[in-house]
């Protein structure tokens, strides 16, 4: 059971970085979820507060609020026991004397641990604060520390039962590239949409502290409505409340979707691992037909970077979304420092929200394009194959940094488009931002190619100055900005001072460039 238990942990947590870069990653991860975890809160006291004195308004948008955290869950849930459940390395199992049974207990514990962890991250603060706000009683606060566990139950049973289904249509959806396309298309603009409302809320509440429209008399008893009909979650909200004495038929309800779920997850995974294990490789059979070297590599890359799943999420569906998502994150800053008390501070510094713009653009750029720069590391085992084909290895590493290079650039011109056309940046920003990414961007691919050749056997890729140049060049950028703006330079002065700072830390990585880009390629060891 230990060692099945080692297997899941290094199945969900392992990261192939250096020591430096996951503490890096992890460290901004912490951030990033900090920074959810205040944003609900601070959103859900705001609007509790202004509920107080309508009946029913506090109850009913907790379970609002809860009732989301728990389809997030059910989400999560999902997707870390189709990880568990459907992975090749369950395959190594198979010549061990190995019950499904103990193999299915080891994965249930994992996603007990990472359900409670998540849920008391998110639903906690929310239980707490509302506690605060109404008065509950001490024994309040020690009972909601088992909210997670008693959720799991519903939350986990749903994804076990749903947990093959979705495995079978990720598999289809690989299958058929374009309806991968469009079904990632959906869900990324979807998000785009929830982020954009969000977003409004919240600038509602800083901005203008406005949020007397949401809540009339009749938005309020809809509202309560509608929180009567997400079951089972109310029910076990209400307990909590002391509204209803309803604990005893959700726990049935609960645990009876979990038996269910657990059942049909233990069935699954038992016909598969014997599929998988009786199944043989079937070829197909096609004509070949004729291309060149050069159509044929592209058509490499663009297969890796468009047709991979795992690209979904980290570089092709955020390209597609990157035009809305850049707008809605630039024109709501720019909201923000020209409202309010920020407004008088812009007076003293005319040029912030220009080159906070700029920068903003160049970020946007830079950590899209990051999905996508794992040159060598995709290879993997087809290494052998790079390394024998009798094509030039600066032909192969260029279409290789080419192609990312050129798709990132086609998602940043669409976004420039949408920032000008919308009024959101001016003629000279749109210029400055366009210029300055497109070469910080060259210089990035440039870095990242440099650490992906130094990438040996058993040796994850050092990501450090890629991340510096990706991170800190933009800042230090908007830092001296500001400092020449203070001195009266102009800003067409400032922007060409940037760009000159741009390339002068492109020239260590273009010394000898030739020779030592050689030299790095045919040290790459072949993975057999």
């Amino acid at each position: 059971m230990i060692n099945l238990l080692i297997k899941d942990f290094k199945l969900l947590f392992q990261s192939n970085g250096s020591l430096r870069s996951r503490i890096i990653e992890g460290l901004i991860k912490l951030a990033l979820l900090g920074v959810l975890i205040w944003f609900e809160t601070f959103l859900f006291v705001r609007i509790i507060n202004k509920v107080l004195m309508y009946p029913h308004a506090t109850e009913s948008f907790l379970i609002l609020f809860l009732f989301v955290i728990s389809c997030l869950m059910i989400a999560l849930d999902l997707l870390t026991a189709n990880k568990l459940f459907f992975n090749d390395r369950d395959d190594e199992l198979m010549h061990y004397p190995i019950a499904n049974e103990e193999i299915i207990l080891s994965k249930l514990v994992f996603l007990l641990g990472i359900h409670y962890l998540t849920c008391f991250l998110f639903a906690y603060p929310i239980l707490f604060s509302y506690g605060g706000i109404v008065g509950r009683t001490p024994w309040y606060y020690f009972l909601i520390l088992f909210y997670p566990v008693l959720s799991f139950f519903l939350e986990c049973g749903i994804a076990l039962i749903l947990v093959y289904p979705f495995k079978l249509f990720i598999d289809y959806l690989k299958k058929h590239i374009i309806l991968q396309f469009i079904a990632s298309s959906l869900l990324m603009i979807g998000g785009c949409l929830l982020y954009s409302r969000l977003l409004a809320i919240f600038m509602e509440l800083v901005v203008n502290n406005n949020l007397n429209a949401l809540f009339t008399t009749e938005s309020l008893e809809g509202l309560r409505v509608a929180t009567s009909y997400m079951l089972p979650i109310g029910l076990l909200i209400k307990s909590y409340l002391g509204t209803a004495k309803v604990m005893f038929p959700y726990m049935c309800f609960s645990l009876g979707i979990f038996i269910l779920g657990l059942m049909i997850s233990i069935f699954t995974f038992s016909r598969l691992r014997s599929t998988r294990f009786n199944s043989r490789a079937k070829r197909k059979k096609g004509k070949t037909r004729v291309k060149s070297v050069t159509h044929i590599l592209v058509n490499k890359e663009l297969d890796l970077l468009f047709k991979d799943s795992s690209n979904i999420f980290s570089f092709s569906g955020l390209l597609l979304v990157e035009p809305f998502l850049m707008y809605l994150v630039i024109d709501a800053l720019n909201v923000v420092f020209h409202s309010g008390a920020f407004q008088y501070y812009m007076l003293a510094l005319p040029q912030f929200i220009p080159l906070m713009d700029v920068v903003l653009v160049m970020l946007f750029t830079i950590i899209i394009n990051s999905g996508a720069n794992n040159y060598i590391s995709n290879e993997q085992r087809t290494m052998k194959i790079m390394k024998t084909i009798p094509v030039h290895y600066a032909k192969q590493l260029l279409i290789k940094a080419l192609v990312p290079y050129l798709a990132s650039v086609a998602g940043l011109i669409v976004s420039e488009i949408v920032l000008i056309a919308t009024g959101t940046i001016d003629i000279i920003t749109f210029f400055a931002s366009l210029i300055l990414a497109i070469v910080l961007l060259a210089v990035f691919e440039l870095v990242s190619l440099s650490e992906e050749l130094k990438i040996r056997h058993n040796k994850p890729r050092a990501s450090f100055l890629s991340g510096l140049y990706s991170y800190l060049i933009p800042i230090l950028i908007f830092v001296l900005g500001l400092l020449l703006s203070n001195v009266g330079l102009k800003p067409i002065f400032i922007y060409l001072i940037a760009l000159v700072i741009i390339a002068l830390l492109a020239l260590p990585f273009l010394i000898n460039i030739k020779k030592r880009v050689m030299n790095e390629f045919m040290d790459l060891e072949v993975v057999n």
